[in-house]
């Protein structure tokens, strides 16, 4: 094929492209739920439509999950492809959020059907709120944890594979009070039979990023006095909850002076690596990515090795919990 027409045909696929989008947005906003815009009238105030959607497959049928907002009031519709046009098949309108909704599709149970994140962001509530759905048929069944009277449990969280087996955990951080009084609780919950359900909280959790040029990062924790002599583990989540694109080819972590991980493992490969940790009640940990092989005793250096090059866009996400 000449370059000339191999052109033509990448300008008409992506045109196509453009054309379907764009189909797919004008869907979106002809569903947008009037009673929206009754809240809106009624209460006295501008309204701003924001939307935001994801398409997915569930077997041979295909839908579009919608996220709506008037600025003030959030709702979300589940659209079913019907021959040549789109159906409702359900729509949640009570409590689901306020303000610039995002709809992200992924696969967090490791099936090959993606579930879908809905995410509305701070309004007067001070934090995003996310609720995680799976489709079912013509349903879209909420599988993310919430409250007693029924709200969301979770904010923004992080989706991290702790076995490296495809199936994601979430972390969510708790704030409680401000400043220097505030508490800071890392939640964990994990999928049993389809739905996620709260584990033991995290003892620490933190995120580390490859910087421009090597430098060591640290975090410092403590635990409860009753905790100690306790066994511990510490999980080094590589590429954190981005997954491969984001990950590492080396990385040293250091606990209390002792390194408890090293450049030496092979970690370029790997998603998870769990480990056997001793903690102390006041505990520094110290973490170097993209280590260079040279400055721990290996053969070879530079930033990565071959085929994978360190960036600052890699991270790791760490991990610790007690038995």
């Amino acid at each position: 094929m000449t370059t000339v027409a191999t052109a033509f045909l990448i300008g008409m696929l992506l045109s196509f492209a453009a054309r379907a989008t764009s189909g797919i947005d004008s869907i979106v906003s002809a569903n947008y739920p009037s009673e929206l815009s009754a809240a809106a009238n009624s209460h006295h105030y501008t309204e701003v439509r924001q939307q935001a959607y994801a398409t997915i497959k569930e077997g041979d049928r295909e839908y579009i999950v919608a996220a709506y907002s008037n600025a003030s009031k959030g709702a979300v519709v589940l659209l079913e492809k019907t021959g040549s046009g789109y159906t409702v098949d359900e729509r949640i309108l009570s409590g689901i959020g306020e303000q610039r909704p995002t709809v992200t599709a992924r696969d967090l149970d490791g099936d090959g059907i993606p579930e879908v994140i809905v995410i509305f962001s701070a309004g007067m509530r001070k934090e995003p709120i996310t609720w995680i759905y799976r489709v079912t048929g013509k349903e879209l069944q909420l599988i993310s944890p919430t409250k007693s009277f029924a709200g969301s449990a979770i904010g923004y969280p992080e989706l991290l594979d702790f076995n490296g087996n495809g199936i994601l955990d979430l972390v969510n951080e708790d704030v409680d009070g401000r400043g220097t009084e505030a508490t800071v609780t890392h939640e964990h919950y994990v999928l049993r039979n389809g739905t996620y359900v709260a584990a033991e909280p995290l003892d620490f959790y933190d995120v580390f990023y490859a910087p421009k040029e090597q430098e060591t990062q640290k975090s410092q924790f403590s635990i409860p006095a009753s905790l100690l002599g306790k066994p511990f583990k510490m999980t080094i989540i590589n590429g954190g909850q981005v997954g491969k694109q984001s990950r590492v080819p080396r990385a040293v972590v250091t606990l209390n002076g002792v390194k408890v991980f090293s450049a030496e493992d092979v970690f370029k490969h790997r998603g998870a690596v769990t480990i056997p940790v001793s903690l102390q009640q006041e505990n520094t940990i110290e973490v170097e990515l993209c280590a260079t092989g040279n400055q721990h005793g290996e053969e070879g250096g530079g930033n990565g090795d071959g085929d994978q090059k360190c960036s600052t866009g890699g991270r790791i996400a760490i991990a610790i919990r007690h038995d």
